[in-house]
């Protein structure tokens, strides 16, 4: 008997006459999209229900994303970059939009400038900030109020007026959710028209008048929601990132790659959840205790009461997970079976190995790469290929950065520089790296080739080296500098030093003379002299007696001579 095909890629109306079943229809093709929503959803519920896939989205978007480096002499023009980068969470807004990028295909980007929204009254023309103002609501679409001016009573319809704020803290990335952008591509000249279905939480939220939603949004959009249209964005003002579309672009949209996974994400769903229902069904297993049956009269069947069988066991039970140690007495043998308990064999986890196999080799990614365990002699290929990859990803990203610096610069009017991102590297060639110095020893390899290999710019590297150098000289003239000072310092407290001591070689020189002229008088007037002088001069007076002192120490004690020593006597002694 022939079977016909039911879908599959053939056009309707048209028959496979074979001796098998379609193979291209199957469980999964039930449930495919039918139009691009659905294909949005589907690719989120595929990154949601696949932790695999999910994981290599994640390292495929945020691997590249690096530091950033700023190109410009004016280290204050770089700090200025540094702090809008920082104000804008760049770096995680990327890593956001990378995400994005390869699970959904589409990103859409603008920027939001900051302004406020001022109420001005038509009278007097006084002006209010509609999000502060509690005299102005947001009624009908209008903003209405009372102005509170002294000598006007104005009640009604405020004028708007939306004055920008240069503020950078202010400033925003809005990723635009894919579901709610509509695309009008033209094909033949490859511009497109870009307009937003505002969600209806937003409209709620505006038709309510909250003022965080009428002070900030656009009137365009407002007015918009009031006439239930569509918002059309300004031509430059938003920005499509788009990813390698699988099939057909369908106008102007990119058919997520992830979607060709979409089969394996649902084969592995289904042995997921065969796994659950053997782990509930099957993984603990019944037990049943039972009175062992006998033979004849020994029976237990026939002379044991079944129900006071039953309450005992149970009892026992109980007792026993109170008291592990506790042992059961029966007067009959007791059987005992176990029903279940094979779900250790039934379970499917080699099967949900192979599919998860199969989603990593369709993403391009070896278990070792996602492991961490890959080295460059391993697998050089197959990383050659993933970094050729990555690079079309971050050359994209680039793209992304030059528009969204374009925009903030000429808002903040601000000098444009080049920005770009460290060059990252997937692993280390070992035996380049070896042979590297013997290239450049040779004059066989540049500099500039040399250091690009590791991710270093040669050019950049000779300003950081002028830069070092210029740094060393100011060093060198600040040094000399300080030793001549130091020198100047240390000679001046020196003279300052011979100074005093010249000084007290003065005041010594005086306390001599002073000495001299003591010496020559009797105790009396040395006393008398000295207690003047210490009166007048005591410092003076202290060297002086320091002399007397020393002079009495050193005077040599006289001696006696003894009796009947005629030698010893003094001439003229009578004998």
């Amino acid at each position: 008997m022939f079977n016909d095909v039911a879908p599959g890629p053939f056009p309707l109306g048209s028959f496979n006459r074979g001796f098998t079943p379609n193979p291209f229809f199957t469980i999964a093709n039930q449930f495919m999209p039918r139009n691009f929503k659905e294909v949005l959803r589907w690719a989120d519920y595929i990154t949601t229900q696949s932790p695999t896939a999910a994981e290599v989205i994640r390292k495929h978007a945020t691997y590249p994303i690096t530091d950033f480096t700023f190109e410009t002499p004016n280290p204050a023009l770089e700090n200025k970059y540094k702090s809008l980068v920082k104000s804008l969470r760049l770096k995680h807004m990327l890593n956001t939009i990378g995400f994005d990028f390869y699970t959904r295909g589409n990103v859409f980007l603008s920027m939001y400038m900051p302004f406020t929204r001022m109420g001005k009254c038509p009278h007097c023309s006084t002006t209010y900030n509609v999000a502060r103002a509690g005299n102005i609501k947001f009624k009908n679409f209008t903003f209405m109020g009372s102005c509170v001016r002294e000598g006007c009573s104005f009640t009604g319809q405020f004028e708007v007026q939306d004055i920008f704020s240069k503020s950078e803290a202010e400033m925003n990335i809005v990723v635009w959710d894919p579901n709610h952008i509509t695309v009008n591509h033209n094909p033949v000249t490859g511009r497109s028209e870009y307009y937003y279905e505002v969600p209806p939480s937003v409209r709620k939220k505006v038709m309510l008048g909250d003022p965080l939603f009428t002070s900030s949004l656009p009137l365009a959009m407002i007015q918009c929601i009031k006439d239930k249209k569509h918002f059309k964005f300004d031509e430059g003002k938003i920005f499509h990132m788009s990813n390698l579309s699988i099939g057909r672009l369908e106008d102007g949209l990119c058919i997520p790659p992830i979607m060709s996974i979409y089969s394996l994400v649902f084969h592995q769903a289904m042995l997921r959840k065969a796994n659950e229902a053997i782990a509930t069904e099957h993984m603990t297993p019944m037990r049943v205790l039972f009175p062992q049956a006998g033979t004849g009269n020994g029976d237990p069947m026939v002379s044991l009461s079944l129900g006071n069988f039953v309450s005992n066991m149970e009892d026992n039970l109980k007792r026993f997970k109170q008291d592990p140690n506790r042992a059961v007495i029966s007067p009959i043998p007791v059987g005992y079976q176990a029903i279940g308990g094979e779900g250790k064999n039934l379970l499917v986890a080699q099967e949900l190995q192979l599919a998860e196999e199969s989603i990593l080799m369709s993403l391009g990614v070896s278990r070792e790469l996602m492991a961490g365990t890959t080295n460059w002699t391993s697998s050089t290929v197959g990383l050659r290929l993933l970094r050729n990859t990555m690079e079309n990803y971050v050359r994209q990203i680039m793209e992304v950065v030059d528009w969204i610096f374009d925009q903030s610069t000429s808002f903040l009017g601000i000098e444009r520089i080049k920005v770009a991102l460290t060059p990252f590297q997937l692993t280390d060639d070992d035996l380049l790296k070896n042979l590297m110095p013997t290239l450049l020893n040779g004059n066989m390899l540049s500099n500039t080739t040399a250091l690009a290999s590791v991710g270093i710019d040669f050019n950049k590297e000779l300003d950081h080296l002028k830069r070092e150098a210029e740094a060393r000289e100011r060093m060198k003239v600040e040094v000399d500098a300080a030793m001549t000072r130091a020198r100047f310092n240390a000679a001046k407290k020196e003279q300052h030093n011979a100074n005093k001591d010249s000084t007290l070689e003065e005041a010594k020189a005086k306390a001599f003379d002073l000495f001299l002229q003591l010496s020559a008088m009797d105790p009396m007037t040395q006393q008398s002299c000295m207690l003047q002088l210490h009166q007048e001069d005591p410092s003076l007076e202290g060297l002086v007696r320091e002399l007397m002192e020393k002079l009495v120490a050193q005077a040599p004690e006289p001696t006696t001579p003894e009796r009947g020593d005629p030698s010893q006597q003094p001439e003229g002694t009578p004998q």
